[in-house]
């Protein structure tokens, strides 16, 4: 980790003129970019200025619990730094702040921001490891609320610890965190944010299992959650619906894994990509205006129908692995 780099953002977030700040997070929001900003606007608010978090879209009801206790009514901020985003697009299109982002803090290896202080290190597994030490440098406690929001961060960018981004600093990180989380909340923690669901999630990730498409060939598996399906199985805006591609990763002898979500205007989808190979998760996504790292990526696609969005897909993965 660069500690000149830590060092400089630390010293920006805590200086007297680096007040009325908002921390955004990136469009489809997951545990690392919320618990992240929320951990970092704590620390903002206890030196005594005001902050809040800018969510692009709806927050997923597992996450939730990071909001508890916490008004985060918006201002006209002054600074704005950008949490866990690695291109100013994924700050989405129609954030507000655009000309007074000055700072970024992420783990991706792409960041484009040109910025004056960026905290950027693509080695580290999770940005919530970055936060981390911004509070370890500013010789700021974990309070339980920021414990639980840092855990938020790195249980989920590492697959409840499965991922192979799970190193010793993730560990580390993490025992410190159980030592601070009250030890009869932990248990239900782990439970909101991976075990628990309700009955019209697991009813769709049964039809998932049984209707999701392998492409022998491209050692792909491929599923559309379409807006019809949405209705049918009862599913609102504010469904969490991130851990989805991970019922398809359940197949083995496969390499890739789509989860492609129909958006409410008509021609969009959301694609939630996973690569254990070559191409990378990231190629994948790259050329569609995607983001993300080698082994999970996110990019949004325009096609007239489901159909007409696996040829497009399809086609430029087929393209990648020759």
């Amino acid at each position: 980790m660069n500690k000149e780099a830590l060092h400089n953002f630390a010293s920006f977030l805590l200086c007297e003129e680096t007040d009325e700040v908002c921390f955004a997070c990136h469009v489809s929001p997951d545990g690392d970019t919320l618990g992240s900003a929320f951990a970092l606007a704590r620390l903002v608010r206890a030196r005594g200025r005001r902050a809040f978090v800018h969510v692009p879209e709806a927050i997923p009801e597992t996450l939730l619990f990071l909001t508890e206790g916490f008004d985060n009514a918006p201002f006209e901020p002054k600074t704005v730094v950008a949490v866990d985003v690695s291109t100013p697009d994924r700050l989405g299109a129609d954030f507000p702040y655009p000309d007074r982002v000055r700072a970024v803090i992420d783990h991706h290896k792409h960041n484009s921001f040109d910025v004056a202080v960026s905290f950027v290190e693509p080695d580290v597994s999770a940005t919530g490891l970055l936060v981390a030490a911004v509070f370890d440098e500013a010789g700021e406690a974990y309070t339980p609320e920021v414990a639980t929001a840092l855990y938020a961060a790195v249980s989920t960018d590492t697959g409840r610890f499965c991922h192979t981004n799970t190193t010793s600093d993730v560990f580390r990180l993490a025992a410190r965190l159980c030592e601070i989380v009250p030890e009869r909340n932990f248990g239900a923690l782990n439970r909101r944010l991976f075990v628990e669901q309700d009955k019209a999630k697991l009813a769709l990730e049964a039809y998932i299992l049984a209707n999701a498409e392998t492409f022998d060939d491209l050692g792909c598996v491929f599923f559309v959650l379409t807006q019809k399906l949405r209705r049918r199985f009862g599913l609102t805006e504010k469904s969490d619906l991130s851990s989805l591609v991970d019922v398809i990763r359940r197949f083995s002898g496969y390499s890739v894994f789509v989860l492609a979500k129909e958006q409410e205007e008509r021609g969009v989808y959301k694609l939630s990509v996973r690569s254990e190979a070559t191409p990378t998760a990231i190629d994948l996504c790259r050329p569609f205006g995607g983001g993300g790292h080698e082994k999970a990526a996110g990019c949004t696609i325009r096609a007239r129908s489901a159909r007409a969005l696996k040829k497009i897909f399809l086609s430029s993965l087929e393209k990648g692995t020759k």
